[in-house]
């Protein structure tokens, strides 16, 4: 059994953020974006190459995870086989795509060895949640850090509503080929008022499942589920806080003789294929504070990251197993392969954190 454990604690910013408006088309120059500079603007005045995918265009297409929300962007392309896609921006691999929620870095990558790709899509919130989805093309260093030499995606979610509203959307995929796993899917998104003009909660979640082909190099059995919350309390009309907190999960298995071959030849040799099993866990917090002074707008947040990476895997022979682990930052990213996961090895460390200072004077 491998266990790998990445903990991230973010704290820290005063972020500026002027009023998000709804978008309705990229061509529209008076759109407001905030990933470009850290603060609201314009889209003509963005110092970068940006494009904005609306709500609307969203829930006008199947988008099932990320990749398939940006798929068709200029400069952006999904890489990898069918269980492990990945998000490039302008010929850089996807590690150096930084995918942002409400502004705060998803973590999970640098809890995988090697930074492995395939699953930062799959914790994108339901389509029902999403107000918009901002692809920035070409390099954000100087702005996000080494991560962002590509480029950024940051999907900008709703805000809590004055009045009750929701949302429940399922759908199946049955295939024509048996030998082709069938899937399904559903979310829901709620959003309201529990004390008018005072206190207001969001939830949203959704689950998607899809069984294992029958055929080499397809598709592995997956099994996701996440459900996050967030709750507002407003004591005065230019002062607001926020409270958020969520889990996602998402479950990969590959059988030889399904999704697998039922062996392989090493040096003339038959060996028969590894079962195997990935659970990756994740979890967030995060409280913000939100301030209008007239003519400035502050953000302060601080949230935390808890991504958990569990593999296992077992021949007909032997079960064999890998053991990593980190604690609030620290990682172990390699171990050795050994016939029993009791024993483990470490060979190095990562301290992983980040923080965030902005601000910006609006216009009177």
């Amino acid at each position: 059994m491998k266990t790998h454990y990445h903990y991230s604690l973010i704290a820290a910013g005063v972020c500026a953020a002027l009023a998000s408006f709804s978008a309705t088309a990229e061509e529209n120059s008076d759109k407001m974006i905030v990933t470009a500079s850290g603060y609201s603007q314009q889209l003509r005045d963005a110092p970068a190459s940006v494009t904005v995918i609306t709500a609307e265009q969203l829930q006008n297409k199947p988008v099932r995870d990320l990749a398939d929300a940006v798929k068709d962007v200029e400069g952006v392309s999904v890489v990898g086989s069918a269980n492990k896609q990945d998000i490039n921006i302008r010929g850089l691999s996807g590690e150096y795509t930084l995918i942002l929620v409400d502004g705060r870095r998803q973590n999970s990558r640098e809890s995988r060895p090697n930074g492995s790709g395939g699953f930062e899509a799959g914790f994108m919130p339901p389509v029902e949640a999403i107000e918009r989805i901002e692809v920035i093309r070409g390099p954000m260093s100087s702005l996000y850090g080494s991560d962002a030499m590509g480029g950024v995606i940051n999907i900008i979610t709703k805000k809590v509503t004055n009045e009750w509203h929701g949302s429940v959307t399922t759908g199946a995929i049955i295939q024509e080929n048996s030998e082709s796993g069938d899937s399904m899917d559903g979310n829901f998104y709620l959003s309201g008022p529990l004390i008018k003009d005072k206190l207001g909660l969001q939830l949203y979640g959704g689950g998607d499942y899809r069984k294992e082909d029958k055929i080499p190099d397809g598709h592995d059995k997956k099994d996701n589920k996440s459900l996050t919350a967030k709750l507002t309390f407003t004591p005065m009309e230019n002062q607001t806080f926020l409270f958020e907190a969520g889990r996602t999960t998402q479950e990969r298995y590959a059988e030889p003789g399904k999704s697998l071959a039922e062996y392989s030849m090493f040096n003339g040799v038959k060996r028969d294929n590894t079962k195997s099993e990935t659970h990756n866990n994740r979890n967030h917090m995060a409280l913000t504070y939100k301030g209008d002074w007239d003519v400035i707008q502050t953000e302060v947040s601080v949230y935390q990251e808890q991504t958990k990476r569990k593999t296992k895997a077992e021949t007909k022979d032997a079960k064999t197993g890998l053991y990593n682990y980190a604690w609030f930052g620290l990682n172990a990213p390699r171990s050795v392969p050994v016939k029993s996961s009791s024993a483990f090895a470490i060979e190095s460390t990562n301290i992983c954190s980040a923080g965030t200072v902005c601000g910006a004077v609006r216009n009177p």
